[in-house]
């Protein structure tokens, strides 16, 4: 069991499986993270001649981290983006399905965040997020 997170909430991204000891250090802290499982089901699932349905699983639990940051500065929100938009990376995150930190192979393919007016707010940006899309479930 890896103990990388100082805090169950934060999460880490990296570019390797183990994250390096500069990544762990620069561990996030979101402002809400919800974990969420899909499963995909072959093209060829459905029912037989006599009705009974049969599903053949591609992957059966497949993890999606919905994460959305607290709000931050437009210099801030650009680096973030840059790591995780239309990226492949590792995330290190606490799983509740297995109660300890896991480790996955990851994708973000959409991204949003809201900008602040900059006259009462000085420009930061509000409710900047992403999800965290696993490449390959159970």
């Amino acid at each position: 069991m890896s103990t990388y997170l100082t805090d169950k909430s934060n999460f880490i991204i990296s570019e390797g499986s183990t994250p390096t000891a500069s990544e762990i250090a620069r561990q996030f802290r979101p402002q809400s993270l919800a974990l969420k499982f899909d499963s995909l089901a072959s093209e060829n699932s459905g029912r037989t001649d006599d009705g009974s349905m049969h599903i053949e699983w591609v992957y059966r639990k497949i993890r999606k981290l919905e994460i959305e940051m607290p709000p931050c500065t437009s210099d801030v929100a650009t680096v973030f983006l840059a790591l995780v938009q239309g990226q492949e990376y590792y995330i290190t995150y606490f799983d509740l399905l297995t109660n300890a930190e896991r480790t996955m192979h990851v994708y973000t393919s959409n991204s949003s965040a809201d900008c602040y007016s900059g006259v009462i707010m000085n420009g930061l940006y509000q409710r900047l997020q992403f999800n965290a899309i696993e490449l390959a479930g159970e």
